[in-house]
């Protein structure tokens, strides 16, 4: 049994520190870019899904292409969305009070 004599870093091979230093370069190189990625979702999910108005839901309405019911719960999501308590449907023949006008039509 020899015993090595200095101190112990003198015996460890010179080529072990460079791929400490390449894994350690690694390790960061990944942090950066998670953070990037989340960040990326995070700001940029929230602005590509905002999905419909309640204007563009009432002129497809309007056009046909969305059936009552599904416009009373696409509007009703809408309206979830933004804090507004929906209010119940009308019935057909239903017209108690003037009709309710899109601001954007005026």
């Amino acid at each position: 049994m020899t015993i090595a004599s200095g101190p112990p870093s003198a015996n460890i091979d010179p080529a072990f520190f460079l791929w400490v230093a390449v894994l350690v370069g690694v390790v960061i190189a990944g942090g950066i870019l998670v953070a990037m990625i989340r960040r990326r979702f995070r700001a940029g999910g929230q602005t590509e899904l905002q999905g419909f108005t309640l204007h563009e839901i009432r002129e497809m309405h309007r056009r046909g292409d969305l059936t009552d019911e599904e416009f009373e719960q696409a509007r009703a999501t809408i309206l979830r969305q933004v804090g507004a308590s929906p209010s119940p449907p009308k019935a057909a023949g239903d017209e108690t009070g003037p009709a309710p006008q899109d601001p954007s039509d005026q």
